[in-house]
């Protein structure tokens, strides 16, 4: 949800005028959004190494697990990458 207001945020201060106090809301929140987003990530990364994942049953096959895994490692970099270059 932080990300489509992020998102959000960044593409409609393009309807306001230059200057404006409304422009420099939207462009504040948007930059406490990233932030948010970022220690948000850090937190769950931090969770998810400290705690086992719930074993399902029954077992997905291994091709399954490599591509939630894959998918996974891509997620969590985005959301790292595009606060440190937004």
């Amino acid at each position: 949800m932080l990300v489509v207001v992020s998102y959000s945020l960044a593409e409609l201060k393009g309807l306001t005028e230059r200057g404006s106090d409304l422009r420099s809301a939207m462009l504040h929140l948007h930059y406490l959004t990233g932030l948010l987003i970022f220690a948000l990530t850090w937190l769950r990364l931090a969770l998810r190494t400290s705690m086992a994942a719930p074993v399902s049953n029954p077992v997905p096959p291994r091709w399954f697990r490599l591509v939630a895994m894959s998918f996974h490692v891509v997620l969590y970099a985005i959301l790292i990458a595009l606060p440190l270059l937004g």
